[in-house]
């Protein structure tokens, strides 16, 4: 029996393969690592692919009627060092033919062809469907219009020309760097950056700048020779980008040529934002000075973020791959760091693959390890950024849609893959059950560790400083300043009037509710005096005098909108001026908007116009400040008196002052200090209330916090962030608890 099987592989080896090498493939030789290589190029499909001296050897030989047994021989003849198998044979050829390389003249290959493709693109559908925060769609052939365009723009590749823009970049980076101060004085806030008008405004930006960026690479391509034939558009954390198709550049010998082309985009970005750079720092508040500002984010922090890395598949990762001369490093890495889990955690033998590098597996497997990580820290920043974009406008299930379509591609999708390799039949049987015990033991133990050990953990919250028991003073109906009977500073009784407000609208309606009574009064004596027996006086009487009393019942509330004009202490105490109002933003033609700033008690502001709910003062003692925190709901219960407290003001950058919880509110916050207020470059995103001013939009409790030492120099207004240092928790459940609070499910 042993004889016939023998046989009949035999017969099969000694078989003519039936495939042949296609012959539109573009073949180009290179040198890898001080190794010959040939880049294959299939021109239908735009991919490419790398065959070393062997396998290029033998794909040579497959014209259709060469057995793997003469190509095995062929093989061992020109390169005796290696050891060669029918088996290796049919490996490769069964890869060649899978990747399309190889065509057969045999009938019956549609069906197989169409069962490939339609895979491919169920494939692709999912990859679509779980990649919500990169969505890439087809291209276009850009080559015309490249080689319209190269020759016309061929002196920006020129030596000097590279020169003057490097100066200008490092110019611009010592501008930077010798006002740092200053230049981050003038940024805006966060709320005030990254809100959907100004997003709108980066996306339009975005598109401009990313297009400039593609065709950087289409172009330093056709520049060392090479072509690009797709160039598109793409969705990157659902803002608009374009995407180019530079793979030809394998095709290039010279490796310092392909990393060109690789970091092409980030040069022409970089340039892009040095001139943004000094526009931005000498023009004033205006469309061209956020335009600049938007474009310097942009063409910088993204680039150096994302594009420069090496460890997302961006341009660094591509130019790294070139400088080591490693085609497909992220998959040969990773391929490294599963082949070791198969032999340090299951005992199996370790895959013998062609893309298996031979040389420093450790260090591929650390990329490995290290790209994992990273990739999930900035998945996880995505998915904070994207609740801050959305959640103040009351769209989180948007972003709550797009983290959770990401999360299956990130851990079901890889969970599902693991199932299905060990429920390959034979499977288990390959797995030493010692070595899987001790794994398994292992990460029970850390898993362990990780839950029950207590790690220090903090709680965060903005706040606003106030002094200790003040009484804060609002506008309650909006007029004019009229006159100021203190100044800041200045002692104050209770009961004693502040200042006194004008309003127009209601001197207006009162002249008119007098108006109103005089003629009412004037018909209400006519009718009386008429003839009591005429038909229907009696009634006419009445509803005069109906309306008389109406007009009194107006009257009196006008009376009390009269006196709410007079703003009045309603403790003793001193004097404090409300925080500062900042200046308006400047209009489209760069003139500021009409509106008072500073605060209500500024010589300046006189006659200046208060809405309702403005501040307009605070009364009491300016030596005893306390912090007022604003805590979310899910750290509430971890707040308790007597714990301290961090806080660091945005007024005194890199100093930290100490303190100590008071009082924690158990009623939910109804109206947030403005100071804190994400419309006011504070951090608290809000929603509009009845009374006119704002609540937190996410249900928030009041945390106060005394302060230790002297700080006489804080002035009431002054905001930052505070970490209250609450129970230990192992750093297990903190870092559940820390995913939650980033993607924020609720």
């Amino acid at each position: 029996m042993a004889t016939v099987n023998q046989s009949s592989n035999v017969s099969s080896d000694r078989r003519p393969i039936a495939l042949r090498l296609r012959p539109d493939l573009v073949i180009e030789v290179s040198n890898y690592q001080g190794e010959d290589s040939w880049v294959v190029k299939d021109p239908v499909a735009l991919k490419y692919f790398q065959l070393r001296e062997p396998e290029y050897f033998a794909s040579q030989m497959l014209d259709g009627d060469t057995s793997a047994v003469e190509i095995r021989d062929a093989l061992e003849a020109e390169f005796p060092e290696l050891k060669i198998t029918t088996e290796t044979i049919h490996f490769l050829v069964n890869s060649l033919h899978k990747n399309g390389l190889l065509i057969s003249d045999l009938p019956g290959q549609s069906e197989p062809l169409k069962q490939r493709r339609n895979k491919e693109l169920k494939q692709k559908a999912t990859q679509l469907l779980m990649s919500v925060m990169s969505i890439r769609f087809p291209g276009v052939d850009p080559e015309p219009f490249l080689n319209w365009l190269y020759p016309k723009v061929r002196f920006l590749f020129w030596p000097s020309t590279t020169l003057a823009c490097v100066l200008l970049m490092v110019s611009a980076t010592v501008l930077v760097l010798s006002n740092l101060n200053e230049f981050y004085s003038k940024l805006p806030e966060f709320g005030q950056f990254f809100n959907v008008r100004n997003m709108l405004f980066m996306g339009a930006i975005m598109i401009v700048t990313k297009s400039i960026h593609e065709l950087g690479h289409g172009l330093m391509c056709k520049h060392f020779g090479g072509e690009c034939h797709e160039i598109g558009f793409m969705l990157l954390v659902m803002t608009p980008a374009m995407y180019c198709n530079t793979s030809d550049s394998w095709l290039l010998p010279n490796k310092w040529h392909r990393i060109a082309i690789g970091a092409a985009g980030m040069y022409v970005e970089m340039v892009i934002a040095a001139v943004a750079t000094f526009v931005w720092w000498h023009t004033h508040p205006g469309w061209l000075h956020y335009l600049a500002l938007n474009t310097i984010f942009l063409c910088s922090v993204s680039t150096i973020v994302f594009n420069l890395n090496p460890l997302l598949r961006y341009d660094g990762y591509y130019m790294l791959s070139d400088y080591l001369e490693i085609p497909n490093l992220a998959q040969k890495s990773k391929t490294s760091m599963v082949n070791w889990l198969r032999v340090a955690c299951l005992g199996m033998k370790p895959v013998q693959h062609r893309s298996l590098p031979k040389r420093r597996k450790w260090a591929f497997a650390a990329y490995s390890v290290a790209s994992f990580f990273y990739r999930w820290f900035v998945m996880l920043m995505i998915f904070w950024f994207l609740i801050q974009i959305f959640e103040p406008y009351g769209l989180s299930v948007v972003a709550h849609a797009m983290i959770v379509m990401s999360l299956v591609g990130m851990i079901v999708i890889p969970m599902f893959k693991l199932t299905k390799f060990f429920l390959y039949p034979g499977r288990l049987r390959e797995v030493k059950k010692l070595r899987l015990f001790i794994s398994a033991t292992l990460v029970a133990g850390l898993a362990a560790f990780l839950f029950s050990v207590p790690v220090s953990r903090n709680v965060t919250a903005s706040f606003v400083l106030r002094p200790v028991d003040a009484d804060q003073v609002f506008v309650v109906e909006p007029g004019k300043i009229s006159e100021l009977m203190k100044s800041p500073g200045e002692t104050v009784s209770k009961g004693e009037t502040i200042a006194i407000l004008e309003s127009d609208k209601l001197e207006l309606e009162a002249e008119q509710l007098k108006g109103d009574l005089a003629r009412e009064t004037a018909v209400l004596a006519t009718l009386k005096l008429a003839n009591r027996e005429r038909a229907g006086i009696g009634r006419q009487i009445a509803e005069t005098s109906a309306r008389i009393a109406k007009i009194r019942g107006r009257m009196e509330v006008q009376s009390r909108k009269e006196s709410q004009l007079k703003l009045v202490a309603a403790r003793d105490g001193q004097i404090i001026e409300a925080p500062n109002v900042a200046a308006p933003p400047a209009n489209e033609f760069g003139a500021p908007l009409q509106r008072w700033s500073g605060t209500p008690l500024d010589p300046q502001n006189r006659n200046a116009f208060l809405e309702a709910s403005t501040l307009f003062c605070i009364v009491g003692d300016p030596n005893q400040m306390q912090a007022m925190l604003v805590v979310d709901e899910s750290d509430i219960k971890l707040v308790d008196v007597g714990q301290k407290v961090q806080l660091m003001l945005d007024e005194f950058p890199g100093e930290r002052f100490e303190g100590e919880v008071i009082n924690v509110s158990r009623d939910s916050l109804s109206e947030l200090p403005r100071e804190l207020s994400i419309t006011n470059g504070g951090k608290v995103a809000v929603e509009p209330n009845q009374n006119g001013g704002e609540s937190p939009l996410l249900t928030s409790y009041e945390v106060f916090v005394s302060l230790h030492g002297d700080h006489r120099h804080l002035l009431t207004g002054f905001r930052g962030n505070a970490k209250i240092e609450v129970s230990s928790l192992p750093l297990g459940q903190q870092l559940v608890r820390y995913v939650q609070t980033v993607i924020n499910f609720r």
